[in-house]
């Protein structure tokens, strides 16, 4: 089952989409400045194309581990956004799905592995995410999530069997490998 459209004028501050859908449409929550937070169900498979582009007021999202697909434009211009958590199950981002997200300082990511970027996912909002966090599942870490100009620290799970992370610093599992110092980590020395 599709959620085609959201009245993009409806006042509510949330939304519980229902556990019967499973798929977001095109622009089904496009320009929907009101809504601050929605909870999107575990049966949702795919998140379309502009399905949230400039929700003014949207402050978290929960790509929950259902989610395969996050289509391009799903998701920039959400001025309030601050957090973002994507699941276990998301394997391809389309291009400028998070762009221009000015307030997104947090960005968890729990799939095994993400496939597919899209160009410019983060562009314009890379800058600004200081907190990278790893899940349990992932093994494959593209660099384009580690690379954000903004980071202050990377925190990666303890159950995580691919990498790990002591300080806000991102290692290899056995902890043999430096793979990402922190752009913006403010301590003034460092030891490896």
């Amino acid at each position: 089952t599709e959620l085609i459209k959201y009245p993009h004028k409806k006042e509510d501050k949330t939304f519980v989409i229902p556990d019967s859908v499973t798929s977001i449409g095109d622009s089904a929550f496009r320009d929907c400045d009101s809504l601050t937070g929605v909870t999107i169900p575990d049966s949702v498979e795919s998140i379309s194309q502009y399905a949230f582009y400039d929700c003014d007021s949207l402050t978290e999202v929960t790509i929950p581990d259902g989610v395969t697909t996050i289509g391009q434009y799903a998701f920039p211009n959400c001025d309030s956004l601050t957090k973002v958590t994507l699941g276990t199950a998301v394997k391809t981002i389309g291009a400028v799905a998070f762009a221009d997200c000015y307030k997104m300082t947090e960005l968890t990511i729990n799939s095994e592995n993400i496939e597919s970027l899209g160009s410019s996912v983060f562009n314009s909002t890379s800058s600004y995410i200081t907190t990278l966090n790893v899940g349990p599942e992932v093994t494959t870490l593209n660099s384009t999530f580690y690379s954000f100009y903004g980071l202050k620290v990377i925190n990666v799970d303890s159950g995580n069997k691919a990498y790990s992370s002591d300080n806000g610093v991102l290692y290899n599992k056995a902890q043999t490998e430096l793979i990402k110092y922190p752009h913006k980590k403010e301590d003034k020395t460092f030891v490896i």
